[in-house]
């Protein structure tokens, strides 16, 4: 529902980088936390009316001004397998588990159906 509610332009990708996170040579880069804030201050208030939590924790994110966001730690990049989010960001591989805690594509797939 968040990323079809058009509580802010960049909504879909922003959810998208969450749930299928960059991957580069074999590290997570998540969102900025600027714009990790950006998205929230406008669609926190959509969630808050659904009764839903913000599901991101912006303050864990790297600012924009230390360069690179990633998250450390060993991973394996694997292709986007997710079609709603296939074409949206511009990469095509990312690393599980994402920032909302789906261990796997394949859970986050059970959960939606």
């Amino acid at each position: 529902q968040l990323m079809n509610s058009n509580c802010h332009p960049d909504i879909r990708f922003a959810v998208c980088s969450a749930l299928v996170p960059n991957c580069v040579e074999s590290r997570q880069l998540p969102p900025c936390r600027g714009f990790c804030n950006e998205i929230k201050t406008s669609c926190e208030p959509f969630l808050a009316m659904a009764g839903e939590p913000w599901p991101l924790e912006c303050d864990r994110f790297p600012f924009e001004s230390e360069g690179e966001c990633s998250l450390p730690g060993p991973a394996t990049c694997e292709p986007i397998e997710i079609d709603a989010c296939q074409g949206v960001v511009p990469y095509t591989e990312t690393q599980f588990p994402n920032l909302l805690g789906h261990p796997s594509q394949q859970a986050f797939l059970d959960d939606t159906t």
